[in-house]
């Protein structure tokens, strides 16, 4: 049996990610006949945290579905980037004929971005959905037109050893990115101030990368198992209203306590009948401390029972999957003007992967088979001018790139291409007003003025081309700064990986 390959947000440095990854290998163990793997931004942090799992980088994701049977696609695509990574993902797999499923998906609650519905249908088109939550599940199925089954979160899955209950003094968790978001005058943090006073109760904060600057007495992890070990020893648990954390804690008697914003609200609190353990973000200290008393008067073993029934339903995800046996077309009529081009983007990327393996015959057939939908996308002629350079025909791939360019002038890889093209053509200086233009389109790139330096070398203008070199040098630190300070979040892009 050809293997599972499994796309989640491992590799993040979360470990909330990392739990719900070994939630979904959980659930492919007991249901799939074949082995698992999954697809990391970071292999050396994703195998840390889980040494029996083989992992893939990005980059390597077409190889890797060209020996899947299925891509499960899993995570809490709550924020605009996971949701563009999972819709890249899927739209790879379909380009490679592999069918996905959508397992457990937990979706924005605020209002979807543009790019975001842009991506929909992406998701939406899958061969098999299944959603974690009923909010969830109606917008993939107004999406889809069909049904989508409803399944709990797949971190309930997580049955680790039962930890004793927490010796005096109870311990009080408090998640670190919900404290960042968290005023240091709030009613919550001065609940918290009264408790880690007392001798009677202890106030810690598992930080996971949030770079929370607090007061209290503060925990960080490398890996998911220790935080999963930190997590489950607490006596009670406060974090974002329906965060996996909760789950876990949740289901090992670890009270949550869910923090919300306005008009917010805690699914997973009404699931296990605690929907009165919610604090809003704005609530005053005596507030917060009556939720305090109320979830301490929740049995852990009662929280656990209820939760239990809960696991039962998550494992239902596992009959969707069977609907998953062979992909279907994408539906491109369900797609928008930013839908084509990242489907475009996509397909670029994936014959750029087959070109630089050698595989040509393989990035021909696939700009063959998608010319009549995608000739128009500027991501589809770039693709379509790397081929024909490396046929030497740099003539036709110049046309090709002056197409793309004027219908989105400010796409930089198009740009950069023709700077290039120019350039082998002989034509020096049009080569050298295009790669300007690059330098205004990526102002933390060094990679416009280095090349306008070794054009002005070529032209025997020295001192121009030192003073360009200085720049691009400079603009190398100043991303370095940027990127370690996290000014400069990195971006998956237009749909190459």
């Amino acid at each position: 049996m050809r293997p599972v390959l499994i796309s989640s947000d491992s590799g993040s440095g979360r470990p909330a990610d990392e739990a719900l990854l070994a939630s979904a290998v959980r659930l492919l163990a007991r249901g799939a006949r074949s082995s698992v793997f999954a697809v990391t931004r970071d292999i050396s942090k994703s195998t840390l945290a889980h040494p029996d799992l083989r992992f893939v980088s990005e980059p390597e994701i077409d190889a890797a579905l060209e020996e899947s049977a299925l891509l499960v696609v899993v995570g809490d695509l709550t924020h605009e980037a996971n949701v563009e990574r999972a819709a890249l993902h899927v739209a790879r797999a379909k380009l490679a004929a592999v069918p996905t499923a959508l397992v457990a998906a937990r979706l924005p609650v605020a209002a979807e971005s543009e790019r975001t519905r842009a991506l929909m249908p992406f998701l939406a088109q899958c061969e098999s959905l299944s959603a974690a939550d009923a909010t969830t599940a109606r917008r993939l199925a107004c999406q889809c037109g069909g049904r989508v089954d409803t399944t709990a979160p797949l971190e309930l899955l997580l049955e680790l050893d039962e930890v004793a209950d927490p010796p005096p003094p109870p311990m009080i968790g408090v998640s670190g990115e919900c404290l960042a978001r968290t005023s240091k005058a709030s009613g919550l943090v001065q609940a918290l101030r009264r408790l880690s006073s007392s001798e009677h109760a202890r106030v810690v904060v598992l930080d996971t990368g949030s770079g929370c600057d607090c007061e209290f007495e503060t925990h960080s992890f490398g890996d998911w198992n220790s935080w999963l070990q930190a997590l489950t020893s607490l006596d009670l648990w406060l974090d974002e209203a329906n965060s996996i954390a909760s789950s876990v804690a949740a289901t090992h008697g670890v009270r949550p306590i869910a923090v919300v914003d306005p008009e917010q609200s805690s699914a997973l609190h009404a699931r296990i009948g605690l929907a009165k353990l919610v604090v809003p973000r704005d609530a005053d200290a005596e507030t917060v401390a009556r939720q305090l008393q109320i979830a301490h008067a929740t049995p852990p073993s009662d929280l656990r029972s209820r939760c239990a029934t809960l696991r039962t339903v998550a494992w239902r995800a596992l009959g969707p999957l069977a609907e998953s046996t062979s992909s279907r077309p994408l539906d491109l009529k369900q797609l928008d003007s930013a839908g084509r081009a990242f489907l475009a983007g996509a397909l670029g990327a994936r014959v750029r992967t087959a070109l630089e393996s050698g595989s040509y015959l393989t990035a021909e057939q696939d700009l063959a088979r998608w010319r009549d939908q995608l000739e128009e996308e500027p991501r589809w002629l770039l693709a379509q001018a790397h081929f024909t350079i490396l046929q030497g025909r740099e003539g036709e791939a110049r046309a090709l790139l002056e197409r793309a360019v004027a219908r989105d002038p400010v796409d930089v890889e198009c740009q950069a291409t023709l700077a290039m093209v120019l350039w082998r053509l002989g034509e020096v200086q049009a080569a050298e007003a295009v790669w300007h233009r690059v330098a205004q389109l990526e102002p933390h790139s060094a990679r416009a003025p280095y090349q306008i330096g070794c054009l002005e070398l070529l032209r025997g203008r020295m001192q121009r081309a030192i003073r360009a070199w200085d720049e691009a040098r400079s603009r190398e630190q100043e991303s370095a700064e940027e990127v370690e300070s996290g000014d400069l979040a990195p971006r998956l892009g237009d749909g190459a990986a």
